[in-house]
């Protein structure tokens, strides 16, 4: 029996475009109209549909994972289908994971939050059109805005939160923390730096673009399964026809040929990305598995044009122990007791290798990190409860009607400087305790 629709319907946008939604931002949206946080409305439909087991995986990684390849979205994405009224095969335009099916691996294809445009928030904000996060954006191998060539931002600019947490918001282009609209920094560039600047060279990916812009048009049915060993075999085909086969393998090194015509090595969407630069098959042909349409002919200088992304990975520096090692003596001294990643960051080394010669060390800076969030939070704690007790023998003064839940927060929120969350929940314990005295 067909389940019956119990959401308020929300429309999913740029449908057919490759400015198409990610599933995410649709799902945060419809968190948004139906009144609930996005936590709230995956419980209820994993409820709804029977699949109440999977909540908790979903709800362990960001929104943004959503858009991921893997069987626990499919399951997850049909579900949503149902409860929503939007067919499922509309809901898979707005993923990639019709991927699956042509390349073997996602590792450092996604990226692990939210990113936006401040620019393209910005400017659908005044237009009065529906904020969308696109699609594309979730990918790593594209950073910039095609159209107002912005940086992705993955911070909010004022508060600096990343924006991938199931709590509940106002609207989808604000910050789920301090509410500042995303498309503050579009008004004040200085901030776009220190907001979370993901590159200053990174390129516009065109190629990603055009591969969202086919999947939006639901053509998805034409990616083939090893597609781009398919491609390979007819480019090297075509080659050896015209006896070009050495010049061939001095585009394309003739071990890494063999190596992912046989199998042998695991095609990502970034080789993917290489192998169509390197070939001159668009990346759309390469993962249907043909370069009919295509030239067919390689570039004579593609090593000193292949984009910084899509060069092979370096191998990592050897880390300097000693180095390391009085960098995390004075990181056990710091007041400021940093988090073990922003750690590794500042010093370049990433916390596997920190951990791998440092563990006791590593242990004890992330001990030190949770006990000053501890303390934060009591501190933010302390400060509400006298800015309530401060604020209710005010209002008492000043005014004859009893204080209210929201009159003292909308006192109190501006000039506090504290969330909104600790707030709400200490004016709520102070005034159900006069309640009952």
């Amino acid at each position: 029996m067909k389940m019956t629709v119990q959401l308020l319907p929300v429309e999913p946008l740029g449908i057919g475009s490759s400015e198409i939604e990610s599933i995410s931002s649709f799902f945060v949206r419809l968190s948004v109209v139906n009144g609930a946080s996005p936590k709230k409305i995956l419980e209820w439909i994993g409820k709804k549909n029977g699949i109440s087991e999977l909540v908790p995986s979903i709800a362990s990684s960001a929104p943004i994972n959503l858009v991921r390849p893997t069987k626990l979205n499919a399951k997850f994405l049909s579900a949503l289908s149902q409860s929503t009224g939007v067919d499922v095969n509309i809901l898979g335009r707005m993923t990639y994971h019709s991927l699956d099916l042509v390349v073997n691996r996602h590792q450092g294809c996604f990226d692990k939050r939210f990113r936006w445009c401040p620019a393209c928030i910005y400017e659908t904000a005044n237009m009065n059109h529906p904020t969308h996060f696109r699609l594309y954006w979730s990918l790593t191998g594209f950073n910039n805005c095609p159209i107002h060539h912005t940086p992705l931002q993955t911070r909010c600019p004022v508060c600096g939160s990343y924006q991938d947490s199931w709590r509940n918001r106002d609207a989808l282009d604000v910050c789920v923390s301090c509410g500042t609209t995303l498309g503050y920094s579009y008004l004040h560039p200085e901030l776009i730096t220190a907001a979370g600047m993901v590159s200053q060279q990174a390129p516009e990916a065109p190629d990603l673009i055009l591969l969202t812009k086919f999947i939006s048009e639901g053509n998805s049915h034409a990616l083939k399964p090893d597609g781009p060993r398919k491609a390979l075999y007819e480019a090297f085909d075509y080659a050896w026809n015209r006896n070009e086969e050495l010049e061939y393998f001095k585009k394309l090194p003739r071990d890494e040929c063999l190596a992912y015509l046989h199998c042998n090595k695991p095609i990502t969407i970034t080789t993917a990305r290489r192998l169509a630069f390197r070939t001159g098959v668009p990346l759309v042909d390469l993962l249907c598995g043909s370069t009919k349409e295509c030239t067919r002919e390689l570039d004579a200088n593609w090593r000193d044009e292949l984009p910084d992304s899509l060069k092979p990975q370096k191998r990592k520096p050897y880390i300097d122990v000693e180095h390391a090692q009085e960098a995390i003596k004075q990181a056990l001294k710091d007041p400021q007791r940093p988090s073990l990643r922003d750690f590794s960051q500042q010093i370049g080394i990433s916390t596997g290798g920190l951990s791998y010669y440092f563990y006791d060390q590593c242990t004890l800076i992330s001990k030190r990190y949770k006990q000053r969030l501890v303390e934060e939070k009591m501190e933010k704690k302390d400060a509400a409860a006298k800015a309530v007790r401060d604020a209710i023998f005010q209002w008492q003064k000043e005014r004859i009607d009893p204080p209210s839940h929201k009159g003292l927060l909308k006192l109190l929120f501006p000039s506090s400087g504290l969330p909104k969350h600790v707030l709400r929940a200490t004016i709520a314990r102070s005034l159900d305790v006069k309640t009952k005295v």
